[in-house]
């Protein structure tokens, strides 16, 4: 959970949070390739509560 917490930090406080190039591409687990956005926290959200099979989240 700290992860989605992270992300969305990053999201909502870019000025104090951040994440590191490998940190970006790790937490771009929902739609890959668009970026790390709030719909990333909800994938792992939902992987964390076996919603989600497996991550990066497949055919949505």
């Amino acid at each position: 959970m700290a992860d989605a917490v992270l992300i969305m930090q990053t999201i909502g406080n870019p000025d104090k949070y951040s994440l590191t190039s490998l940190g970006e591409k790790n937490a771009d687990v929902d739609e890959v390739g668009n970026g790390v956005t709030n719909k990333n926290a909800l994938a792992i959200q939902q992987y964390k509560l076996g919603l989600v099979d497996i991550l990066p989240v497949q055919n949505r």
